[in-house]
């Protein structure tokens, strides 16, 4: 393990949901792309970001991934 440099977090949401806002507890979210350029991570560093979002007419399950390069 070791510091990791250069983090984002890709997550587009599904057409299924509308961002209404989003907290981080470092880096920055841009909700029209959906990435949150992290930046560097220490060993065993958590982050957060909440997204919250509204659920417009939908029909069974919504599926939300996220990735991380």
């Amino acid at each position: 393990p070791g510091i990791a440099t250069g983090v984002v977090v890709t997550d587009q949401l599904p057409g299924e949901l509308q961002y209404i806002t989003h907290s981080q507890s470092s880096g920055s979210y841009t909700a029209g792309s959906g990435l949150w350029n992290v930046g560097t991570l220490g060993v065993n560093q958590t982050i957060t970001l909440t997204i919250t979002v509204q659920v417009n007419e939908a029909d069974g399950d919504i599926i939300n991934f996220a990735q991380v390069t």
